[in-house]
């Protein structure tokens, strides 16, 4: 790294970070201008990270450490303090648990308590069922074919209070008010029946009557093996829809509600082919911004890309909108295993941003920005992360206005007394702006090293960097340093 400044040229040396200062005739004050049109080039590959996520950081002593090998990570107050708690259910041995992390407000997370479940859990959600403010744990069993609903006591102590029998082997579990009553119900999608098995709940978490089974097929081609199941209004007629991704027949089956919990399913079930047998998570996302969710998806292969189909709702001309395939892609990392879309960057633009989990030779974590026009950029930053990551999850853990980003891993499943963790990565955007921040439009890039070297040319004291009150090549390293940092300390 360069800058050059009155007839002499610093270089940094990037192993000892010493500054060796070279005299020259050939440059002068005049030429910075023209310098500093090759800093784009020069410099900011080194600092793409810091340009739109300056101060996205993780340090691997905030890698929360879990002593279960992670299968599932939920980031939710479950203690009714207004703080975001980690939960994660994953195996010890031959058995498995849920283990809780408090949150203390400021995105640090100490071990609270733990609980024994069944061993053969295949779906999780959690949200509050009798409406105390505190959320219920619910699981779905794979033998015997169940629901267990496990009580929030407070203090992080729960009771078993209910289980009651699935018709097949649950799956995706989802929890809403599906026939707009008040009260909470219980959704599973069903292996073996193809089908979404209705649950409906009085309000007291304790009693669930059975509602329905909804086929996912309209006939023995389609809907087969339901894997993942995703719930909005698709039509905008208020009621609530239902979306599921069936992996044995390479579809999606749109189950349209009638409000009461009834749905046009069976027989009336919309089928929508996705066109390919490798399909990872998919979404429900306002991707053109018409008011109406459009269904976004993961292609678990080489190369990586995310695929959208449009939502045709036509301003209510199509009450039963089909959704078309407009071979609109993302490219992606290779073998996308979870992604979310959510506002990350520091400009707070109300564009949702883009972020994949790919865990094959792509290794990592990456952020892609929101463009607008239905486009993302390149990644322009990558976390770490490890082949046993799986888990995906957005929050704002700290409270400060900006969204942080927690990652699930595994851990080793080859090497006995190994546990999994969770990545967090703590986004510092609302913090107070970095000192190299000198145009203080929340990025850090080419025209702050603008402004930098025509303060220093000026002499202006904005350019005193170390505070000593003169101007000189050690505010130089200094501002290379704050630059470099992309980030500012408490």
């Amino acid at each position: 790294m360069f800058l050059i400044i009155d007839k002499m040229v610093i270089v940094r040396n990037k192993t000892s970070g010493i500054l060796i200062l070279r005299r020259t005739l050939m440059y002068k004050l005049h030429t910075l201008v023209a310098i500093a049109a090759c800093l784009p080039t020069c410099l900011m590959s080194q600092f793409a990270n810091a340009q739109f996520l300056r101060g996205f950081v993780r340090d691997s002593d905030v890698a929360q450490t879990v002593s279960l090998r992670i299968a599932s990570l939920e980031v939710i107050d479950m203690d009714g303090d207004g703080d975001l708690d980690i939960v994660v259910l994953g195996r010890r041995g031959f058995l498995r648990y849920f283990e809780f992390f408090t949150n203390d407000g400021s995105g640090n997370f100490t071990y609270s308590s733990e609980f024994q479940v069944n061993d053969n859990v295949r779906g999780i959600a959690i949200k509050d069922l009798n409406n105390d403010g505190l959320p219920e744990i619910v699981v779905g069993i794979l033998v015997p074919h169940e629901i267990n609903v496990y009580l929030n006591l407070g203090g992080f102590s729960f009771l078993n209070s209910v289980n009651f029998p699935n018709d097949g082997i649950p799956g995706s579990i989802k929890i809403q008010d599906i026939d707009a009553d008040g009260d909470q119900d219980i959704l599973a999608t069903t292996t073996g029946a193809n089908s979404v098995q209705i649950h409906l709940g009085n309000g007291s978490g304790t009693v669930f009557g059975m509602g329905g089974s909804i086929l996912t097929g309209n006939d023995s081609t389609t809907g087969l093996t339901p894997s993942q199941l995703m719930i909005a209004d698709l039509n905008g007629d208020t009621h609530l829809d239902m979306v599921t991704k069936n992996i044995n027949s390479d579809d999606f089956s749109i189950l349209y509600g009638l409000g009461n919990g009834l749905f046009w399913g069976g027989l009336f079930t919309t089928i929508v082919p996705h066109g390919t047998p490798n399909i990872g998570p998919f979404d429900l996302v306002d991707f053109n911004n018409d008011g109406m969710k459009d269904i976004v998806f993961a292609i678990d292969e080489t190369p990586g890309m995310l695929k959208i189909l449009y939502n045709d709702y036509n301003d209510g001309a199509e009450p039963f909108p089909n959704f078309n395939w407009f071979s609109d892609t993302i490219p992606t990392g290779n073998n996308v295993k979870s992604f979310r879309f959510a506002e990350i960057d520091c400009t707070f633009d109300s564009r949702p941003d883009l972020v994949t989990l790919v865990t094959q030779e792509d290794l990592g974590m990456d952020v892609h920005l929101g463009l607008g026009s239905e486009s993302f950029s390149v990644p322009v930053f990558t976390g770490d992360t490890d082949s046993s990551s799986r888990t995906l999850r957005i929050a704002d853990i700290d409270n400060d206005g900006d969204n942080d980003i927690l990652i699930g891993n595994t851990g080793n499943i080859f090497q006995a007394n190994t546990f999994g963790n969770v990545f967090i990565y703590i986004n510092r955007c609302n913090e107070s702006p970095c000192p190299a921040d000198l145009t203080d439009d929340r990025f850090m890039n080419f025209f702050d090293v603008s402004a930098f070297l025509s303060a220093f040319s000026s002499g202006d004291p904005i350019a005193d960097f170390n505070g000593d009150g003169a101007i000189n090549f050690f505010d130089v390293s200094a501002f290379l340093d704050a630059f470099e940092a992309g980030r500012c300390d408490n």
